[in-house]
């Protein structure tokens, strides 16, 4: 991530300065793996998805790929939240598939499941690498805490 590059970069200091939006205001996977406990990020984006097939059993298929995350990142692009037993598989341009994998026990936030998830069941997707996804995306639709959700124009997009 180039983040903390761009933030201690000394030639930025005093200057102005853009960065890309994505992995810096929102925030994605692969910033979380490698940076989550020391500057305490979560991610701000998440792609919801939904299932729409069982190919095969242990298999399921949801409706988001290529289209709306980042595949050059390679295998896995995205993180399932709340599902550690679903591995994500190479999306196609419109489908990401998923394999059901042991998770071990059940721990935090996760439970242990054994099936894939039901169809038309709903599904939040953490890219590993949200630049693409928030660039592509004209708008957002915002969920807080005890707000109404409410759709929010991505100006900073198309760059």
């Amino acid at each position: 991530p180039t983040f903390e590059g761009a933030l201690s970069y000394s030639g930025f200091h005093g200057r102005p300065h853009q960065i890309s939006p994505g992995t810096p205001v929102f925030s994605d996977g692969r910033t979380l793996e490698q940076t989550a406990e020391e500057l305490g990020l979560q991610p701000a984006a998440l792609v919801l998805a939904s299932t729409v097939s069982h190919p095969a059993p242990g298999y399921a298929t949801c409706d988001a790929g290529s289209k709306s995350l980042a595949a050059e990142v390679g295998d896995p692009c995205v993180h399932i939240v709340g599902r550690p037993d679903l591995l994500a598989l190479r999306p196609s341009e419109e489908h990401l598939p998923m394999r059901l994998v042991d998770n071990g026990p059940a721990s935090g936030h996760s439970q242990r499941r054994t099936s894939v998830p039901a169809r038309n069941e709903l599904l939040l997707l953490c890219p590993l690498h949200v630049c693409p996804t928030v660039n592509l995306a004209e708008d957002a639709l915002v969920v807080e805490d005890g707000v109404e959700p409410r759709r929010e124009l991505v100006r900073a997009r198309a760059h």
